[in-house]
């Protein structure tokens, strides 16, 4: 039914209501011991079948609990399709945003719908989120991209015949999209006139060596701000945070791409070397910018020692509660020592070849049982999502700020940690190599493997220097303190043995 036809009365509730975003399921891991799934599961699974949608897109439900097919077709499109999950949701969330402020600021006899908006409700919203005391007074790149994501919006409605004429004020684009996705036709060539010019430097949130141990002791471990443990601390999956994290200061991996990490894209430990290096899939990689990336063997150690001990027992747990059986959309590997899996309709693909949405649904064949190819589970063994991710590091934030910890971090500001500490580590090598022998420089030009900026750029998955040099801006700002904190890069790792698997809980109890 299209919700533009429903009657809406306003109430009392309607104060509290809001759109919602929601994202389809399967149903991964629900089943009973045959692998069939329950009547009404089954027939969503065949649905979101027929139609080719993928896992965990995202769609709104109105406040008054309305589907409106015609706007969530949306997110059905070719463009929206070739976006990385965490876009295709701050597309939805920013839509959901602009919502609510029609249905409860802009008409007091009743809400009003986004096929009413008007010049006026976008000049009115602009006020709002910009420069009203009462508002939130955003930055200009969060309203860029907001007003990018109404405009994108509106001029696919107005395309499709669903409104008449959008409400935004567009003029032609000066720039050439990025990324060759999805097909260079279906871009607009236009952009939001009432983009805001004065974005100024970017802004890089990132934390020192010193900064990210407080924030993750305190938020994650669980320790009070004396450095205690904190007694009254459940965190039974501390462990797996911990090395999560520690993972991704050191590597400079997105949130997306390392939680679509499998078993099989994670190297073996070499006791002999200080890093090892592996491959992120341009599959799951933003861009499609496919890489190596280098792995601390401290944190491969910790990383085996979460895969012993916490994974084991979650995957154990599923299993006892039914979970984790193949069913008939699953991707199924026979053979735990080779990265091939078979796809539903029977035919044989490397795991490497497979998206993100598509490696929730992998089942690896060992021990007797099913076990989630992906490398992050939930304590009841089922593959971590990004958005729990973020619910872990919001949890994380919460606690510090109830020990009067100042410090907030999100999962991208650990690559920014990363972009910036390693920049500037790399910049005071190749200073110092100028004071050496021939010989020793040439070690230390092996070290740095040239350009400092051009590396970074590499890791993080840039096309060019210019995205990475928002970096450089930091490191202009650098106090001569922070400069030493950053240039020892004292991690300060727990011991393995204290933070996961059996001997942490041997340990507590």
């Amino acid at each position: 039914m299209n919700g533009a036809d429903l009657p809406r009365k306003r109430s009392s509730l309607d104060l509290r209501a809001r759109w919602k975003v929601w994202y389809t399921t399967r149903g991964v891991g629900h089943a009973d011991e045959f692998g069939a799934l329950a009547p009404g599961l089954q027939s969503r699974v065949e649905w979101l079948d027929e139609h080719a949608i993928q896992e965990g897109l995202p769609f709104l439900i109105a406040p008054d609990g309305a589907f409106d097919v015609e706007l969530n077709s949306f997110f059905l499109t070719v463009r929206m399709a070739g976006f990385s999950a965490n876009t295709q949701t701050a597309y939805a969330v920013d839509m959901a945003r602009f919502f609510d402020f029609l249905w409860h600021n802009r008409d007091s006899n009743g809400p009003r719908l986004w096929r009413d908006a008007t010049v006026e409700d976008r000049r009115a919203y602009f006020v709002w989120r910009n420069l009203d005391e009462r508002g939130p007074r955003v930055e200009a790149s969060t309203w860029n991209r907001e007003v990018a994501t109404l405009g994108g919006f509106y001029t696919w409605a107005s395309q499709k015949r669903l409104i008449g004429k959008s409400p935004m004020s567009m003029r032609p684009s000066r720039k050439r999209p990025f990324g060759r996705t999805f097909p260079r036709q279906d871009w607009s060539i236009e952009t939001p006139s009432e983009k805001r010019r004065d974005t100024g430097e970017p802004s890089v949130n990132w934390l020192t060596p010193s900064e990210y141990r407080r924030w993750r002791d305190v938020g994650i471990r669980g320790f009070g701000a004396d450095g205690f443990r904190d007694r009254n601390f459940r965190g039974d999956l501390a462990g797996r945070n911990v090395v999560f994290a520690d993972l991704m200061i050191r590597t400079g991996l997105r949130l997306s791409e390392e939680a679509s990490l499998t078993i099989f894209d994670i190297p073996p430990r070499d006791v002999h070397r200080d890093y090892v290096a592996g491959k992120i899939s341009k599959r799951t990689a933003k861009y499609e910018s496919g890489r190596t990336v280098y792995y601390p063997s401290t944190v491969l150690r910790d990383l085996e020692a979460y895969v012993r001990g916490d994974r084991a027992e979650s995957i154990e747990r599923a299993y006892a509660n039914g979970h984790n059986i193949p069913r008939s959309d699953s991707f199924l590997v026979h053979d735990p020592t080779i990265p091939i899996a078979r796809t539903p309709d029977g035919r044989s693909v490397r795991i490497a070849k497979l998206n993100p949405a598509e490696r929730r649904r992998v089942l690896v064949r060992r021990d007797g049982y099913w076990e989630p190819a992906l490398v992050w589970l939930t304590q009841g063994g089922l593959p971590m999502s990004t958005r729990s991710w973020q619910s872990v590091f919001k949890d994380a934030n919460s606690r510090c700020e109830r020990h009067d910890v100042r410090i907030k971090c999100h999962p991208h500001a650990l690559r920014h940690s990363y972009a910036v500490i390693e920049l500037e580590r790399r910049q005071q090598m190749q200073l110092l190599a100028l004071s050496m022998s021939e010989p020793d420089r040439r070690t230390y030009a092996r070290l740095i493997h040239g350009d400092p900026l051009d590396w970074v750029r590499i890791r993080l998955g840039h096309a060019s220097k210019l995205t990475t040099l928002k970096y450089v801006h930091a490191l202009a700002d650098m106090d001569p303190e922070t400069r030493r904190d950053v240039a020892s890069a004292d991690w300060g790792f727990p011991d393995a043995e204290n933070e996961s698997g059996e001997s942490r809980k041997e340990r507590d109890t």
